[in-house]
């Protein structure tokens, strides 16, 4: 499997809530447990779309189209959400190494194939022994991969659970990925005389989670303005790395009205232009 590289965006520093320290040591006692790896899944596709579902505030105006999906893969903290509104997934593939993610798996369901990066933490592994778990690795630097030896398969996709999704059902054999909750900007909401910020279609579980710097974005002098906070911006790049890295595999279709969706439409020669030239 090709990597994917990834170059840092200058101005731009993205930060992991978990020390790399930590990160290396859940690698490390991860790798001894003797979960299945992610390629062991007899779950590879090719002509069948597949919906990959973020958490984007959008994603509660899609949930019927979403319903008619054979294969759906979850993004971590949209587990619950998606199950609180009748549907199981077909995966839920997770990387956050913060035990945290444990809230947004509460409903967790013999039905679903969890997909776990070994970087997790050995809390979220306990969490679910007792369902369908599959290992997989997050790539990172060059130095960051020799933690996982020379035999292991490593998953690309950058700095978010969504693009390594992408990354994912790629890798699977799907050609065709329909994008849910994947707005990569926040959406303000008007009511009583102020605005308010929705970074999901859910609320954050506790209130030690930060969504961290909002920055506005625009894709042209006709462009809306969105607010995107830093690691929406990152995974804006991360999308579009992979697409230039796999135009024979990538077939996107985004739904909801966010900074994503908008890219997608502008067409990428134009907004690589006018994003070259904001850096």
């Amino acid at each position: 499997m090709r990597m994917t590289q990834f170059s840092p965006i200058e101005h731009l520093e993205v930060r992991t809530a978990t020390s790399v320290e930590d990160i290396t040591k859940n690698i490390i006692h991860n790798l001894g447990q003797g979960h299945e790896e992610i390629y062991e899944i007899d779950d590879f596709r090719d002509s069948m779309p597949v919906a990959i579902v973020g958490g984007g505030p959008t994603l509660k105006d899609h949930l019927d189209i979403l319903r008619r999906y054979k294969f759906i893969m979850a993004c971590g903290s949209v587990h619950d959400y998606l199950f609180e509104n009748g549907i199981v997934p077909t995966w839920c593939i997770i990387c956050d190494p913060d035990p945290l993610v444990n809230l947004y798996l509460k409903k967790k369901d013999e039905r679903v194939k969890y997909l776990v990066a070994s970087q997790c933490s050995q809390e979220t592994f306990d969490f679910l022994k007792d369902h369908k778990v599959y290992i997989w690795h997050a790539a990172g630097s060059d130095l960051e991969n020799t933690v996982f030896g020379e035999n292991k398969v490593l998953t690309g996709g950058g700095c978010t659970v969504g693009t390594r999704a992408l990354f994912m059902v790629i890798a699977f054999g799907f050609r065709s990925q329909h994008l849910f909750g994947f707005d990569t900007c926040l959406s303000v909401e008007r009511r009583d005389g102020g605005e308010f910020i929705k970074h999901h279609a859910y609320d954050f579980q506790t209130t030690e989670e930060d969504i961290g710097d909002i920055v506005s974005v625009k894709l042209g002098q006709d462009s809306p303005t969105f607010k995107v906070a830093g690691y929406m911006l990152g995974q804006l790049f991360d999308f579009k790395a992979l697409c230039k890295q796999f135009p024979d595999r990538i077939n996107v279709a985004v739904f909801g009205d966010g900074l994503l969706k908008y890219l997608v439409d502008y067409g990428n020669a134009e907004a690589d232009k006018i994003i070259n030239e904001e850096k």
